[in-house]
């Protein structure tokens, strides 16, 4: 499966592949989409991604 195919399954799946956390600051709650966790799903390798498709996965993640 290529690198497009995963973007798509995050795409649709995003709280589904628990991606989605939540950081607490002050009492304060934040959410965020974390690349290390979709990386892991997929196991794809964040290291040798280029940071071009990192911003594309992030962007995909967050719509």
């Amino acid at each position: 499966m290529n690198l497009l195919n995963y973007m798509k399954i995050i795409y649709k799946n995003k709280l589904n592949l628990d991606i989605v956390k939540k950081l607490k600051i002050n009492n304060e709650t934040y959410s965020f989409f974390s690349l290390v966790q979709a990386a892991k799903n997929f196991n794809i390798s964040l290291k040798q991604m280029p940071y071009s498709l990192r911003i594309f996965l992030e962007n995909i993640a967050r719509t």
